[in-house]
């Protein structure tokens, strides 16, 4: 079976985080997820973790730390492995249209309950992991 890894960054202050609507969504889900990326083999996590930051997001010299790992067999029928990075900084920043994104959405804890949400009971863990 074929294996995928795969990096998503929760960019927060803790009170609130950063989401993206992508102009063609993985497994062609509906509403706001985490950033994120497939890893390339032979490519480092840690610098594809990076490159979704500055590439999507614009942020550059935030510290980056894994808050949670998961792997499951995905909608394509490939083992996925995806590995969630917290972005912590001070207060998330005005963000500008990155990399294929459709929109940003910045949402506090009680918003992200309510919202439209891709993958929703897993990007709700997701944003949780990054926002503790």
């Amino acid at each position: 079976m074929t294996t995928k890894v795969i990096v998503n960054i929760g960019l927060t202050d803790r009170a609130n985080i950063a989401l993206v609507k992508y102009e063609t969504a993985p497994d062609m889900q509906q509403g706001a997820m985490l950033p994120s990326a497939v890893v390339d083999e032979g490519e480092d996590v840690n610098d594809v973790a990076v490159e979704v930051l500055r590439s999507t997001l614009d942020v550059k010299g935030v510290t980056l730390k894994i808050v949670d790992a998961d792997s499951f067999v995905g909608h394509d029928g490939t083992w996925h492995v995806s590995l969630t990075y917290q972005a912590l900084v001070p207060e998330i920043p005005t963000l500008h249209e990155g990399q294929g994104v459709q929109a940003y959405i910045t949402l506090n804890r009680a918003q992200c309950q309510t919202a439209v949400l891709a993958h929703r009971n897993w990007t709700l863990r997701l944003i949780s992991s990054c926002m503790d």
